[in-house]
């Protein structure tokens, strides 16, 4: 006769923690089996029998393949997924764990309270989850949703500048100025010094001398340059 597996409250497999031991599960041919109450990282509690538990059978309550609640196949379910993928999983999860940022208990062990904050917060499917302080974690003092734009300029990466007294994303900025076709020139000017204001406002040389964005359209203007007849040394045209 084997021994007895000892388990206890608050033990994990995979996505459940136990919470007790349950009425054992009847068979039709009468044998019983040991059954557990478990908590799923999503919120939910389910009955589950224990040696399906034990040999990693059975890893969510049903959440993981779409089984349960009804949101694991939901866009807002996969941002929950991602975020704790991002901070626990990924090939990068050493950098957030360095730095401080985790997922807060109260949405790490439960799907259905992080539904419930963002139901009641703004949430888009379009949207994306956002921490308003790089260097803190995701919780409900510290998360939005916002565009993709925006969270392109909140990245702890993002070059931002201070412009007649605030502060702004470099991009938004130039974006907000209809002077995204400069952006190299004024990065550049910002490298060599150059305050932001100075950058925007000092007049760039025409469109005809800038940089070519493309094979083709160096091409056209080399065409271009070509056909003239005014005697003028031939232009380089150079194109990234």
């Amino acid at each position: 006769m084997g021994s007895r597996l000892d388990i206890k409250e608050g033990d994990r497999y995979a996505q459940l923690t136990v919470i007790s031991e349950a009425e054992r599960y009847v068979l039709p041919s009468g044998q019983t089996n040991r059954a557990v109450l478990c908590r799923c990282d999503c919120g939910n509690i389910k009955k589950i029998r224990l040696l399906h538990l034990v040999r990693g059978r059975i890893k969510s309550c049903g959440c993981l393949t779409g089984e349960s609640h009804g949101g694991a196949d939901t866009k807002l379910y996969k941002k929950w997924r991602a975020i704790k993928y991002r901070c626990y999983v990924s090939p990068y999860f050493n950098n957030y764990i360095e730095n401080g940022v985790t997922v807060c208990d109260e949405w790490n062990k439960s799907f259905i309270a992080f539904r419930e904050w963002a139901l009641n917060n703004g949430y888009k499917p379009e949207l994306q989850i956002d921490r308003i302080d790089n260097n803190k974690g995701y919780s409900p003092d510290n998360c939005r949703f916002v565009t993709n734009l925006e969270n392109a300029n909140n990245r702890s990466n993002t070059k931002r500048v201070i412009y007649k007294g605030k502060e702004y994303a470099l991009m938004m900025l130039l974006r907000e100025k209809n002077m995204l076709l400069h952006e190299r020139g004024i990065r550049g000017r910002l490298k060599k010094g150059m305050n932001i204001e100075e950058a925007l406002s000092k007049p760039f040389l025409p469109a005809n001398n800038r940089i070519a964005q493309n094979e083709e359209e160096a091409q056209l203007r080399l065409e271009t340059f070509n056909n003239k007849k005014s005697g003028r040394k031939r232009k380089i045209v150079r194109w990234r």
